[in-house]
Order: structure tokens, then C-alpha cells, then sequence
């Protein structure tokens, strides 16, 4: 190995060591499909992929489908316990001390309608229609405490808890994408991919710096607020009206084409050598326009107080207490409006899509196996989020190609991911997931009888890809693009 070779592969080792030793770490999206170019679906993560097949498309409303849930501040192992009644119970106590500042928490969904692509000498082409609901929490961690302690808690005499940055996003919308990529040379590929977007719902956090001080005794609790959150809700009433939100037909909520957005994704692959490829890819880079329903919330206050004596959790679980938490709840609401004096209005305004930047590369070990090493940012909340996978692909003829994949993330070491995609003729079936241990380990919480739901006890975050394709002129090696 030359010394630019070893410069190169210890830079780029360090860089991913870097960052994500010095990050919280989170991903929004698969990473393992990354290295698995036979699944046409992968050049969603770089548009400069060129699928191995000359054509293919997708079965209709199946040819993809993505659900992502993840949460970096705990697992149901930190905060579930069954008491000697064998009765379900959240431990506040150790809930609020393993929380950070700031904790995270997404569910992203993603279903391909219809998509296609093929081939043309050194260029690729492919369309696709998809529906994207992708939301995010962030919450500080004095937020459970307060809630569980009251301001009354001795933790909280004297200090200011920050709530800055704390918020919720969320959007539901349309993609039309039209994608083409194109070999430049016998090492170069570039490609892009321009979506147009129709958002049908939006809640956006623009800005959120809360602050609470407690003086000394709980008599009272100073804040200070600096709030912007924007909402497109079609269905959403005024929170000044006091009639009942209007009645929207749910034709016309998923037909609604006024809120027009703009999105694009890059993407470039480089083959230094017959054994190492370098690729580097930025996707979701644009916004959407929302001008349904608009509203937009607004904080003002001066010198704002008010006493929170906080609730007891648990006792939600208890049958028959007397403690009317929707009651308590409401009030709390009503307080916080009042405190921050929120104010009203009704405009336009923009929402950025969660942009992600993504650096690979990948070894050739030999004809039949890759390894391959991907460094993700998700760009959220006006901070960076690193996570790092390591992935190793190999394939067994055109029939069957497996991939195993390590991937740190979300404040967790142990996500062992797997992808396998089997092609049966023209019938291509695929399932990729970054934890397969979510879904091999979880607890079953009851009600005391025989029903349970399954939920992950270790894991913070799971995820799961999967979907029917059809591939058309199946070439291992094509003479017209790189073998990358």
C-alpha cells in the first residue's frame, strides 16, 4: 500500500472517529442499503449509484416502504418496571437522571407509489412518487423532571433549567423525483435527482428558547420565552375560536397541491483503483412553501411567574385513581398560554426538509464481496448529528446478495444491521434494517390478560426497508459504466 493510499484511508478513519466521539449521535435513514447497488432503491442514499440492471420497475404502492423509529435519551429497559402487583410503572426517578440537555426522538415514513428505471449507454434515468411523513421531538431532559417534581423539588431551588432547542417538527408530504445519473469517465460518475414537493401537513418549531428559574422556597417560577412555532394544519381551529375545528374531507386533504416545495439530491462516485471507491452524496436539500391554513405562534411576555406543583406518573396506570390528569393537563396549558402571553398570525412562512450529507468507502475484497465504511451527518435544529457504519456485502451468483453492517448511533454501540435482496427471475424481493436485534429481543407489555405488544427493551433505535421490484437485463458488469 503506497503512502497516499494509507493517508487517505487513516483521514478518513479519523475523521469518522472525530466526529463521532464528539457528537451525539443520530440517523434518520437506512445506512445499510448503502452498499447494496442490485437494490435500485439504493441510489435513493446516492443518486450516483447506477443499478446493475438494465431496467426495472417497481410493484405498485409496494415497491418500497420505510418505517424508522428512533430515541437517543433511553430504552423501555431504563423506564419500565413491573411492580410485585405485576403492575406496569415508569421510573421517573431514574428517567430524569439519565436524560441529557437536549434527547431526540423521530418516526419516519416513507412509501414509494410508483417507480422506475432504466438504462441508456452511460446514463441512468429513474422517476418515482412517494408519500413522506417525517416528525422529530426534541425535549429536555428538566422537562420530566419538572413535571414528576414540581417546582417544588430542591434540585430546581435557585437554578435555571433551559429548554433551548426543545421542540417538535413534523411534516407530511408528496415527492415527485426525476433522477439521472451519468459515467463521465471509466472512474467518475455524478448524478442528481430534483424533487418537487406538496406538503399536506406541517408543524414547525422555528425558534424555542425557554428558560425557568426557581427562586428559593418554589414560591413562584420566573421564565423567559422566545417561541416561534409555524403550523399547516387543514383541520386545525384558531385557538381563540371557539367553534369546532372546520371539517375537511379527506380527499381534499390528499389531493391539496398549494403547498409547492423544492428539493434536490447530489451525488458523486469516484474509483481511485481496482480496489477503492470513494463516494460522497447530499440529499434532501430544499424546502416547501405552506399556504394552508397557516398559523403561527408566537411568545411575548414581561416579568412572567406561575406555580407548578408537578403529578405523579404512575399513577396513570392506577384503575379508579382520583387524580383527573387531562383536567391537570388543561390547566397547565392554560397557564403557560397565559404566562408567555402566545400570540396569534397568519402567514406564509418556509419549512427546510432534514438535509443529510453522507461520505463513503468501499473495499473490494474480491469479485464477490465489498466492505465499505459510511459516515452520515443528519442536519437538524441548526446542529450536525454524525453516525458511522461499517457494512460488508457479498453476493452469492444474481441470485442472492446478503449484507451485514455495525453501525453506531443514536448514543448506542450495538445496532448490528442485516440486508438481503433475492432475485427470482425478474421478481427482485429486498428487506434491509440497521437493528435486527430490535426486532429479536423486546418485552411483551400487557394489560394482566393475554394480550401484549412487543417493544424493543434494549435498542434505541429500529428501523425496516423492504419491497418488490421488477429487474429487467441483468448485467454483473456493464461495459458502458464503471464497475463501482
Amino acid at each position: 500500500m503506497t503512502m497516499n493510499k494509507k493517508k487517505i484511508i487513516s483521514g478518513f478513519i479519523g475523521l469518522a472517529i472525530l466526529m463521532t466521539a464528539s457528537r451525539p449521535l443520530f440517523a434518520q435513514q437506512d445506512q445499510t442499503i448503502y452498499l447494496m447497488r442490485d437494490i435500485p432503491q439504493a441510489t435513493y442514499s446516492n443518486p450516483s449509484l447506477i443499478p446493475e440492471c438494465k431496467f426495472y420497475i417497481g410493484f405498485p404502492a409496494l415497491s418500497s416502504f420505510y418505517l424508522g423509529i428512533g430515541n437517543d435519551g433511553f430504552t423501555t429497559r431504563d423506564v419500565l418496571r413491573y411492580d410485585n402487583t405485576d403492575s406496569l410503572t415508569v421510573d421517573m426517578d431514574n428517567l430524569s437522571d439519565i436524560l441529557k440537555k437536549k434527547n431526540n426522538f423521530l418516526l419516519n415514513i416513507k412509501e414509494e407509489l410508483i417507480s422506475f428505471g432504466f438504462k441508456v449507454k452511460r446514463n441512468y434515468i429513474n422517476f418515482s412518487i412517494s408519500e413522506n411523513f417525517v416528525s422529530r421531538l426534541t425535549y429536555p431532559g428538566d422537562l420530566f423532571a419538572i413535571i414528576n417534581e414540581g417546582n417544588a423539588s430542591a434540585r430546581f431551588f435557585g437554578n435555571t433549567a433551559e429548554f433551548k432547542g426543545a421542540g417538535f417538527n413534523m411534516t407530511h408530504y408528496r415527492e415527485f423525483a426525476l433522477g439521472y445519473s451519468r459515467a463521465l469517465s471509466d472512474k467518475l460518475v455524478v448524478g442528481a435527482r430534483p424533487k418537487m414537493l406538496f406538503g399536506m401537513m406541517n408543524i414547525h418549531t422555528r425558534r424555542s428558547d425557554v428558560s425557568f428559574f426557581t427562586a428559593n422556597f418554589a414560591e413562584y417560577i420566573e421564565t423567559n420565552s422566545d417561541v416561534l412555532v409555524n403550523t399547516s394544519i387543514p383541520m386545525a381551529a384558531s385557538m381563540n375560536d371557539t367553534l369546532d375545528p372546520p371539517e375537511v374531507e379527506f380527499s381534499e386533504y390528499i389531493t391539496n397541491m398549494d403547498n409547492k416545495g423544492f428539493a434536490i439530491d447530489l451525488g458523486g462516485s469516484y474509483k481511485y483503483n481496482d480496489k477503492f471507491i470513494f463516494s460522497a452524496s447530499l440529499i434532501d436539500l430544499g424546502w416547501i412553501h405552506w399556504k394552508t391554513n397557516p398559523m403561527n405562534y408566537v411568545s411575548e411576555y414581561e416579568n412572567a411567574n406561575f406555580r407548578f406543583d408537578g403529578f405523579e406518573i404512575n399513577r396513570m396506570f392506577i384503575a379508579n385513581d382520583s387524580v383527573d390528569f387531562e383536567e391537570t393537563l388543561a390547566d397547565l396549558l392554560d397557564s403557560i398560554q397565559e404566562t408567555f402571553n402566545i400570540i396569534e398570525k397568519n402567514e406564509d412562512y418556509n419549512s427546510p426538509l432534514n438535509t443529510k450529507l453522507y461520505l463513503n468507502a468501499v473495499y473490494t475484497v474480491n469479485e464477490k464481496g465489498k466492505a465499505g465504511a459510511l459516515l452520515g451527518f443528519d442536519f437538524y435544529n441548526r446542529g450536525l448529528h454524525p453516525s458511522l457504519t461499517l457494512s460488508y456485502n457479498h453476493r452469492f451468483g444474481n441470485i442472492l446478495s446478503l449484507t451485514g453492517s455495525y453501525s453506531m448511533k443514536n448514543r448506542n454501540y450495538a445496532n448490528i444491521g442485516f440486508g438481503a435482496a433475492l432475485n427470482l427471475g425478474p421478481l427482485q424481493l429486498y428487506f434491509v434494517t440497521d437493528n435486527i436485534l430490535s426486532m429479536l429481543i423486546y418485552d411483551k407489555i400487557t394489560d394482566g390478560g393475554d394480550f401484549g405488544v412487543p417493544i424493543p427493551r434494549y435498542t434505541r433505535y429500529m428501523n425496516g426497508h423492504f419491497g418488490i421490484n421488477f429487474i429487467f437485463g441483468y448485467k454483473k458488469k456493464d461495459p458502458n459504466i464503471p464497475s463501482l
